[in-house]
């Protein structure tokens, strides 16, 4: 069984206004998969960051459990 392991080190984002969502959107080209929406730019990454220390967090205890 193949294992994803998300590096430690922080990725490059990248925060724009969705006009489609009228609302800021952050994004890694890291991981592609991941996104946050929020009211303002300050929003969207801290809750594009609190989304990958999750999922880090995650496919640790996974890691750990096996």
């Amino acid at each position: 069984m193949a294992v994803e392991t998300i590096p430690n080190a922080r990725p490059q984002y990248s925060v724009r206004y969705s006009d489609e969502d009228n609302e800021w959107l952050a994004t890694t080209p890291t991981y592609p998969s991941l996104s946050w929406l929020a009211g303002t730019p300050e929003e969207a990454l801290a809750g594009l960051q609190r989304l990958i220390d999750e999922a880090r967090s995650e496919i640790a205890r996974e890691q750990a459990a096996h």
